[in-house]
């Protein structure tokens, strides 16, 4: 299962491709959609809609997520993030993707096991889970791919079915609808399980470096 973690923004939006492959994690394709602050709104916006779009139908993911948006920011922030929060929406519905919403304090449980946890942490544990040989930047890009890993944790705690009495066919979209039952899960289980693999694998990466240099220094190289 393949999720798209989104990180609206009008200067920078922030996008992230997950993969859940058994218990493990792969980015497929992560980075930034960004747009020059000379330009008009309307303009920004439909850059941000057209290269999500473009996006979604290269990779073709499963769903969408998105953190909830929240109005204690000051106001000349929040509206236009809620704007291209609104032509990411867009995106989603016109390419026919199930939408994920987590606040802030879910997206941090999910991936770090703990709600509270710091800016720091998060970024360790995107790296870490990801396999990445460095964090990801901007924050933009990183928060993206937070969603997008708690997004596979969401599609895997729930059940799919076809509703085709649902939204969708009565908006008159093709390939009917399914919606989504959240199920009991335990995210900090699972991201010490995942922790623990990807550590683990740190260990063989280093392993197989350190035999690599040991023949090497044998063969006088």
């Amino acid at each position: 299962m393949l999720a798209l973690g989104i990180d609206p923004g009008s200067a920078i939006c922030g996008y992230g491709f997950v993969e859940a492959v058994g218990s493990r994690l792969l980015p497929r394709a992560f980075g930034a959609i960004t747009t020059s602050s000379k330009a008009r709104m309307q303009d920004r916006l439909l850059k941000i809609h057209d290269e999500l779009d473009e996006l979604i139908k290269t990779y073709n993911p499963d769903v969408m997520a998105v953190e909830q948006l929240f109005f204690n920011r000051n106001a000349t922030t929040v509206i236009p993030v809620g704007q291209a929060r609104g032509v990411v929406l867009l995106a989603a519905a016109e390419n026919g993707l199930e939408l994920i919403e987590r606040t802030p304090i879910q997206v941090k449980r999910d991936v770090t096991g703990y709600g509270k946890a710091s800016k720091e942490q998060v970024m360790y544990m995107i790296t870490k889970l990801l396999g990445l040989k460095e964090a990801p930047h901007p924050d933009d890009v990183a928060d993206a791919l937070a969603i997008a890993i708690c997004a596979t944790h969401c599609m895997e705690s729930m059940t799919w079915r076809n509703d085709l009495n649902g939204s969708r066919s009565s908006l008159g979209v093709t390939g009917g609808h399914h919606k989504l039952h959240e199920e009991t899960f335990s995210p900090g289980s699972r991201m010490a399980e995942l922790v623990r693999r990807a550590e683990e694998r740190d260990r063989k990466r280093e392993q197989a470096v350190s035999k690599q240099q040991h023949r090497m220094r044998e063969d006088g190289i």
